[in-house]
C-alpha cells in the first residue's frame, strides 16, 4: 500500500508519498494483549503495564522514506477534479508521489482546474494551476514550493511561512503523528534533526480559516479523523481532555458543561454551544444536546468569553460541533459496527453508516448519516429486584445537501434529528442500584439552510438560518404518584455577517442576529393537585463587529464590541388551587466588548492578551415561587437581571524542536457578577431565584502535543483554578468564600498514540489515554453528597486495512465508580462500569 503524507522541517511542509514497511509485531501482540483479554479480566495494574510495553515495543521499528522529483519523464495517470486548490495540490501530492510545500493561506482562496489523463509531472502541475497565480519555484535549499507570483516577501512571506496546511490524507495519518523527512533533505540533515512534526489544524473559530497557531484565542480543535481513532461515540468521550473543561452527563441525553469554572444549573447557558451555524443557546435550560461523534469535521472548543461573535451565553467559553460536508467529487461510504459488555451489566450493540453520492459532479451532492446504538444498563432496581434496568437506546441521523452554483457561491440544506429512550433513572443509589425513579427523555430536530457568496479579493457574505426544536421529558413515581413533565423549546435564528478577506493590514467581520424561541413546560401531578401550562416566549436581536488590525509583521490588536437586546414574555396557569395565574414580561440589553493584542517574536511564538466581556440575558421568577414566596410574607423579585462576566487572560502558544512539540498556556481571571442563585423559601422544599454579588476565578491552564518522532504522538493537559463566591448570599446557606458548585479545582488528561506499519500493506494502531478531575460540590445545598475524584483510563488497540479496520477496545479499564455529580442519596449520576468490546470499521 502506498500512502501519502507530509515532512515538515522548522515552519514548512512538505508532501510526500511513503511506502510502508512490513513487521512482525502483530504475532507477538496478539499473544501479549489478546489472550489476557480473553481469559479473565486481570488486576488494574496489569493493563496499564501491558499497554505501556506495547507502546515502547512498537517504539523501536524503524522506517525509511523516499521522494520523487518533479522533471522524471515519467508519465502518471491523473484523476483530479476542479475544486479548490489547497485539495487539488494535496491531491496532487498522493497521485504523483511527490515532495512540495504550499501555503494554504494562499491556495485556500483559489480554484484549480480539472486534470484528467497522462502527463509528466511539470506540465500536469501546470495545467492543474492554470489561472490561479500559483507555480513552481525551487527554493535555495532545494525543496520545490507552490508560491504565487505575486508573493513579494514582507508580510506576505510571513503568511507563507505560517499558513501551511498538514491535512493527513492517509488512514497511516490520522493519528495526528507526523512524517520524516527524506534523506535528500539537505537543510534537515545539517541541522540532524529527525524532520517529525505536529499537523496544522485549521479552525474557523473567527469566522474565517486561521491555522489554530495563528488564532490569539485559547482554543482545543478536535479533527474528525482523531475521533475516528479513539473511536469517540458522544463529546463526552474526548471533551475533558481540553484544559478546564468538565462535562457532566447528570442525566441520558443531555449534559452540562463546565469551561473554566464558569456552568449554572439555573436560566439559559453559561457556555456558547453550536451544532456547525445553529445555537442552542437561548433554550432557557442550562443543558447541551447528546451529540454522536460520527462523520464530524471538527470540535472546536473555545476558552474565555465569545460574546462578540458568538453571543449570548458565551461567558466561559463556547463549543462548536461541524459536521462534514458533502463531497462534490467522489462517491463515499463508510460503516461503524461496535459490540461491548459493561462489568456487571448488560452488552451494547451500535450500527453506524454514512454516504456521500455527488448528485451533479461538482455542483450538488449529499450526505447521509445514522446512527442507531442500544446502550446495556448496569444499574439494578432493588424495589423489583430487576437486573440491568438503566439500559437506553439512541437513534441520530443527518442529511446534508451541497449546491455550488459557481466557484463563488456555496448552499447548504441539512437537517438533524436524534431520539433518546430510557427505560429507568440514570441516577442511583450507588454505582451498582437504583430505585423507583423519574424515567427521563431527550430528543431534538433541528434544520438549517446556509448561503455563502465570496468576492475575490474581498470578503464572504454569509446568510444562516436555523430551527430547532428541543424536548426533554421526565415521567415515573415521585413521592408515590406519578408524574410526567415535558419542555418543549422551539428556536429560530438568523444570522447575516461579513467576512473580509484581502491583503490588507485589517480583516473584519460584521453581522446581524435575530432569534426568536418559544417555551412550554407542561406538569401533570395529580398527586398534589398539579397540571402547570407554563409558556415563555422571547425575541432577541443582536449587531456585531470585530476587527484585527496589523500594525506590523508582529503586532495585532483586535478589538470587537456586540450589542443585544432581548425582551422576554411569560404566562404561567399553574394548576394549583389558591396559585393564580401570572403574566410577565422584561426587557433586556447589553454592550460587549473585547480587546486582544497579540505579539510574534518569530514564526513559531505567539503571545496574546485578552480582556473580553460574556454575557447572558436575564429570566423571569417563576409564578410558583412568586406566589408560595407571597403566601409566607416574602416578596421575591418578578424578573432576575443579565448577569455579565469580565474576564483578563495573558497566553502564549508555539511550537519547539523544529515543530516537532507545540506549547500552550494562559493565565486568567474572571469576574462574575449578579450570578443567579437560588433562595430558599423557610419552612417549604421550594425556592425561589435571585442575583448574587458574583463569584471570582484564577486559573491557568496549559496543553503540550509532542511527536518525537514518525507515527507518535504524545498529548497532556491540565487546569487549576480557585472558583469562590465573594460575598455570603443571604437567605441561602452560601457563604463567601464557597466554591462554586460545580467545578474541579484540578483537571489533566495524558494520552499516547500510535501508528505503525506491518505486512501485506496493513497498520497498526495502540492508544492509551487517561483523564483526571477532582470533587465537585454544591454549597446551596449542604446536605448534597459531593461528587467524587475522578479517573478514567482507556486504551484502544488494533489493525486496519485500506477498506477496513478492527480493534479491540477498553473504557474506564480501573472501573473507577465514582460519583459524577453532587446530590442527595439516590440523586446521583455515577460511571459506567469498565467497559470492553470490538469495533469494527469499514470504507468504500
Amino acid at each position: 500500500m502506498i500512502t501519502s503524507r507530509p515532512i515538515k522541517n522548522k515552519m514548512q511542509i512538505s508532501w510526500r508519498k511513503k511506502t510502508l514497511e512490513s513487521s512482525s509485531l502483530v504475532t507477538g501482540m496478539k499473544s501479549l494483549f489478546f489472550k489476557p483479554v480473553t481469559e479473565g479480566w486481570g488486576s488494574r495494574v496489569f493493563y496499564c503495564l501491558l499497554l505501556a510495553v506495547l507502546v515502547v515495543t512498537i517504539l523501536l521499528i524503524p522506517r525509511p522514506v523516499a521522494a520523487s522529483s518533479l522533471d522524471s519523464s515519467e508519465k502518471i495517470l491523473f484523476n483530479i477534479p476542479q475544486q479548490r486548490a489547497d485539495q487539488a495540490l494535496i491531491e496532487f501530492a498522493e497521485q504523483a508521489d511527490m515532495t512540495f510545500i504550499f501555503s494554504f493561506d494562499e491556495a485556500q482562496g483559489l480554484t484549480a482546474g480539472k486534470l484528467e489523463g497522462r502527463y509528466i509531472r511539470r506540465e500536469a502541475l501546470s495545467i492543474l494551476l492554470v489561472n490561479t497565480g500559483l507555480q513552481p519555484e525551487l527554493q535555495t535549499d532545494g525543496a520545490l514550493a507552490i508560491r504565487s507570483s505575486n508573493n513579494q516577501g514582507g508580510k506576505d512571506m510571513k503568511k507563507f511561512k505560517k499558513g501551511f496546511l498538514a491535512t493527513l490524507i492517509s488512514i497511516f495519518s490520522a493519528t495526528g503523528a507526523v512524517g520524516s523527512v527524506s534523506a535528500n533533505n539537505s537543510q534537515v540533515e545539517e541541522k540532524g534533526k529527525s524532520g517529525t512534526y505536529l499537523e496544522e489544524v485549521v479552525v474557523t473559530a473567527q469566522k474565517r480559516a486561521q491555522n489554530i497557531l495563528d488564532v490569539p484565542v485559547a482554543i482545543s480543535a478536535f479533527q474528525g479523523d482523531y475521533l475516528d481513532d479513539i473511536g469517540a461515540a458522544s463529546l463526552s468521550d474526548f471533551l475533558e481532555t481540553a484544559p478546564g473543561v468538565n462535562m457532566n452527563d447528570f442525566r441520558a441525553g443531555v449534559s452540562q458543561i463546565s469551561i473554566r469554572g464558569v456552568s449554572t444549573d439555573l436560566g439559559g447557558n453559561a457556555n456558547g454551544f453550536y451544532l456547525d451555524e445553529l445555537p442552542f443557546t437561548g433554550v432557557t435550560v442550562p443543558l447541551n444536546p447528546d451529540v454522536r461523534a460520527w462523520d464530524i469535521e471538527r470540535v472546536e472548543v473555545l476558552r474565555g468569553p465569545q460574546g462578540t461573535l458568538y453571543g449570548e451565553g458565551s461567558m466561559g467559553g463556547t463549543i462548536r460541533v461541524l459536521t462534514r460536508d458533502p463531497d462534490m467529487s467522489e462517491f463515499q461510504a463508510a460503516s461503524d459496527f461496535t459490540a461491548s459488555s459493561v462489568q456487571d451489566g448488560d452488552d451494547d450493540k451500535g450500527i453506524k453508516a454514512m454516504i456521500n453520492a455527488p448528485i451533479v459532479e461538482d455542483v450538488i451532492a449529499l450526505r447521509l448519516t445514522a446512527v442507531d446504538e442500544d446502550l446495556g444498563g448496569w444499574l439494578d432496581n432493588v424495589n423489583t429486584g430487576e437486573k440491568d434496568v438503566n439500559d437506553s437506546e439512541i437513534s441520530s441521523y443527518r442529511g446534508k445537501l451541497r449546491i455550488t452554483p459557481s466557484d463563488n457561491l456555496d448552499l447548504i440544506i441539512s437537517g438533524w434529528s436524534y431520539d433518546l429512550d430510557n427505560n429507568a433513572p440514570s441516577a442511583g443509589l450507588d454505582a451498582v442500584t437504583t430505585t423507583d425513579g423519574l424515567i427521563p427523555g431527550a430528543a431534538y430536530d433541528q434544520y438549517s439552510f446556509t448561503g455563502s457568496y465570496g468576492i475575490d479579493g474581498v470578503g464572504t457574505l454569509l446568510y444562516a438560518y436555523g430551527t430547532n426544536d428541543f424536548l426533554l421529558s421526565q415521567t415515573g413515581l415521585l413521592f408515590g404518584g406519578q408524574f410526567d413533565g415535558t419542555i418543549d423549546i422551539q428556536i429560530d435564528t438568523h444570522e447575516l455577517r461579513f467576512s473580509s478577506d484581502n491583503e490588507g493590514s485589517l480583516q473584519w467581520t460584521a453581522g446581524l442576529y435575530r432569534r426568536t424561541s418559544e417555551r412550554q413546560d407542561l406538569v401533570s401531578f395529580p398527586l398534589f393537585g398539579i397540571n402547570a401550562d407554563d409558556r415563555t416566549e422571547s425575541e432577541a436581536h443582536a449587531a456585531f463587529a470585530d476587527g484585527t488590525w496589523s500594525f506590523t509583521d508582529q503586532l495585532d490588536l483586535s478589538m470587537g464590541v456586540r450589542y443585544f437586546e432581548n425582551e422576554l414574555q411569560a404566562v404561567s396557569a399553574s394548576g394549583v388551587a389558591g396559585v393564580p395565574n401570572t403574566e410577565l414580561d422584561e426587557e433586556y440589553s447589553s454592550v460587549n466588548p473585547r480587546v486582544n493584542l497579540s505579539y510574534s517574536p518569530n514564526d513559531d511564538w505567539m503571545i496574546f492578551a485578552t480582556v473580553a466581556k460574556g454575557f447572558r440575558s436575564g429570566q423571569l421568577q417563576p409564578a410558583a415561587s412568586i406566589a408560595i414566596a407571597g403566601s409566607l410574607g416574602i416578596e421575591l423579585p418578578s424578573s432576575l437581571s443579565e448577569d455579565s462576566l469580565l474576564s483578563y487572560e495573558i497566553g502564549a502558544k508555539g511550537t519547539l524542536l523544529g515543530g516537532q512539540m507545540e506549547v500552550e498556556g494562559a493565565v486568567y481571571f474572571l469576574d462574575w457578577k449578579d450570578r443567579v442563585v437560588r433562595a430558599t423559601l423557610p419552612g417549604t422544599p421550594f425556592n425561589g431565584l435571585a442575583n448574587s454579588e458574583g463569584t471570582e476565578t484564577w486559573g491557568i491552564e496549559f496543553h503540550v502535543r509532542y511527536a518525537p518522532f514518525d507515527g507518535l504522538t504524545l498529548q497532556a493537559g491540565g487546569n487549576f483554578l480557585d472558583a469562590t463566591v465573594t460575598d455570603d448570599i443571604p437567605g441561602t446557606p452560601i457563604m463567601g468564600g464557597d466554591e462554586v458548585e460545580g467545578t474541579s479545582d484540578r483537571s489533566f488528561s495524558a494520552s499516547a498514540q500510535y501508528r505503525w506499519g506491518l505486512n501485506n500493506g496493513w497498520n497498526g494502531f495502540a492508544r492509551l489515554g487517561a483523564q483526571y478531575r477532582t470533587a465537585q460540590s454544591n454549597p446551596a445545598f449542604p446536605t448534597f453528597l459531593p461528587a467524587d475524584n475522578l479517573t478514567q483510563v482507556d486504551a484502544r488497540i488494533g489493525v486496519e486495512g485500506e477498506h477496513w479496520g478492527l480493534f479491540l477496545f477498553g473504557d474506564n479499564l480501573l472501573n473507577d465508580d465514582g460519583a459524577i455529580t453532587s446530590g442527595n442519596p439516590g440523586e446521583q449520576t455515577f460511571l459506567r462500569p469498565r467497559t470492553i468490546g470490538l469495533n469494527l470499521k469499514l470504507t468504500y
